[in-house]
C-alpha cells in the first residue's frame, strides 16, 4: 500500500496597519496586547478595521492577511499608504 501525501496546509497570518492620530504607522500582530498599551478598545479598532467606524480616538485602522505568513516590511508599507504601489503581501 503507498504512503498518502498529506498537502502542506498554507499559513495565512492576520495583521493590522494602525495608524495613530500624529500619523505614527504600526504593524501589528498582536492587536489585543497593542490596544492594551495604547489605552484603545480592541473591539472598536476592528470595527475601524472593517470599515463599520471611521476611527477610534483618532486611530485608524486597516485589517490584512498575508499567505505564508510573510509579514512585510517597512517600505512595502510605505509604498502601498502612498498608492505607488499596490500591496504583494
Amino acid at each position: 500500500m503507498a504512503d498518502l501525501i498529506t498537502p502542506t496546509p498554507i499559513l495565512v497570518r492576520k495583521f493590522w496597519i494602525v495608524r495613530s492620530p500624529v500619523a505614527l504607522s504600526w504593524i501589528v500582530t498582536d492587536l489585543a496586547g497593542f490596544c492594551a498599551e495604547h489605552s484603545l478598545h480592541k473591539q472598536s479598532i476592528e470595527r475601524v478595521a472593517r470599515g463599520e467606524r471611521k476611527h477610534h480616538k483618532g486611530w485608524i485602522a486597516e485589517e490584512f492577511y498575508s499567505k505564508f505568513g510573510i509579514i512585510p516590511i517597512r517600505n512595502q508599507i510605505q509604498e502601498y499608504e502612498t498608492g505607488s504601489k499596490d500591496p504583494t503581501w
